[in-house]
């Protein structure tokens, strides 16, 4: 089981450190300018629906609708991080389920890219969502299988992320959030 949950969670890390499409020198004066804003955000605690610092696209996806989606209560802003082209907002509560991951990548090309990295995995296309979109599942089961949902729309890419849960109700989330961004 311990096993299976690593296995999990490095897939996770794996797909969340994807770089993007975009040139390695646009990256390097992104994420130097985006820094300062990321540490001064890291510095407060957020409240459950406060919105991120600089006004990410994460402001878009309050933790109070990650909660009512999924019927999980609870889920509080742990984290909003930008990096041009991604931004990444992680929602955690205390009961399991603990914690959603989204990851929002803008102006990308790579909706293959994603796909091959996730081809050894059951991976089901979902139709109606987005431009086009898909989820699959790693790792283990119950509370220990990664529950993965990746949707484009237009030139932005959308993963949503959950530990254990519901794949449907993750799916909707996926739904939700296109429509919000």
């Amino acid at each position: 089981m311990i096993k299976s949950a690593s296995l999990a969670l490095a897939g996770l890390a794996l797909l969340l450190a994807t770089p993007s499409c975009s040139k390695k020198k646009e990256e390097a004066s992104s994420k130097k300018a985006a820094e300062p804003a990321a540490a001064a955000g890291a510095a407060a605690p957020s409240a459950p629906d406060a919105p991120a610092a600089g006004g990410s696209q994460c402001d878009a996806v309050p933790a109070s609708m990650v909660s009512e989606v999924l019927g999980l209560p609870g889920f509080a802003v742990k984290k909003a991080e930008t990096h041009d082209p991604v931004t990444v907002c992680e929602y955690e509560r205390s009961g399991k389920p603990r914690s959603v991951t989204l990851r929002i990548e803008t102006g990308s090309a790579g909706w293959d890219m994603y796909k091959e990295q996730v081809k050894d995995y059951e991976v089901k296309d979902i139709p109606g969502l987005g431009d086009k979109a898909y989820r699959y599942t790693m790792g283990g089961s119950g509370d220990d299988v990664g529950n993965n949902v990746v949707v484009l729309k237009g030139q932005t890419i959308i993963q949503v992320s959950l530990l254990g849960g519901d794949p449907a109700k993750l799916a909707e989330l996926g739904r939700r959030i296109a429509a919000a961004l």
